[in-house]
């Protein structure tokens, strides 16, 4: 949430309209839910049309960089306590 500074009521709400809408896998455990990109043909067109004509604009390039920077410490926090 804090990449895309929005609230987590507001990004699970729009998790679940792109589940409904086909777009996303989910699954449940303990009191997690996990989602996935739905592996389907409308996704693959939508995903290029984020690579080829979004991905060099703004916020999508901002919100990008900072995802790549908290992948980078979520990996060593997973590492660390080994999940």
């Amino acid at each position: 949430m804090d990449i895309l500074q929005i609230s987590q009521a507001k990004a699970s709400r729009h998790l679940i309209y792109l589940k409904k809408a086909g777009l996303l896998n989910d699954r449940k455990y303990i009191r997690w839910v996990y989602y996935s990109v739905a592996g389907n043909v409308q996704l693959k067109f939508i995903d290029s049309l984020i690579y080829d004509d979004l991905r060099g604009l703004e916020p999508y390039k901002s919100d990008l960089k900072k995802q790549k920077h908290w992948s980078k410490y979520r990996k060593q926090a997973c590492a660390y306590l080994d999940l």
